[in-house]
């Protein structure tokens, strides 16, 4: 099964959400509202097989409106506006994981950066409660952790994560 990467579209959101849903604690819950308006301000993308979208990603970049304690995190240390491209989610339907969406969701986030002059791509992975496998993930895509932070008023931990844009990921032809 070959996945394709396309930019999301209205659509999209209610199908991304679910997933998104679906996915907490590794990531936080979100509304359709709060997504369109997420996509709107930043990169947004989705995977899609055999026709159905099996995940989506959207990151933003320096300066947007978001009362997210991580993306403040990376807008504190990286000053500019083209210093970053936070990663905020990305989401893939478990009956699709381990055909590489998440890479290929990746790779055009990198090569989205590199064309936009974003010298990194950033992003956390809960480290409390453990997310291993993103974690692993990110690892092999060239993240690397350059700090750690409570969250959510203690509940949960993340590793923050930065890769330089040049060393991500290729797009797939």
């Amino acid at each position: 099964m070959a996945v394709a990467i396309r930019p999301m579209r209205e659509e999209d959101l209610a199908i991304v959400a679910r997933l998104n849903d679906a996915a907490v604690p590794a990531v936080n819950a979100l509304p359709v509202g709060e997504l369109r308006r997420l996509a709107d301000g930043g990169w947004a993308a989705v995977a899609v097989v055999d026709g159905a979208v099996c995940g989506g990603m959207i990151a933003l970049p320096p300066g947007f409106d978001y009362r997210s304690e991580n993306y403040a995190w990376f807008s504190q240390r990286f000053i500019g506006p083209r210093a970053f491209l936070y990663v905020d989610r990305i989401v893939i339907a478990a009956s699709s994981r381990r055909l590489g969406a998440a890479s290929r969701l990746y790779a055009a986030a990198f090569a989205h950066a590199r064309a936009q002059g974003f010298p990194r791509v950033t992003c956390e992975v809960n480290i409390r409660p453990a997310n291993e496998a993103s974690l692993a993930f990110h690892q092999r895509s060239g993240f690397r952790e350059i700090g750690q932070q409570d969250t959510c008023g203690g509940a949960k931990r993340v590793a923050l994560l930065s890769a330089a844009s040049g060393d991500g990921p290729e797009a797939a032809p």
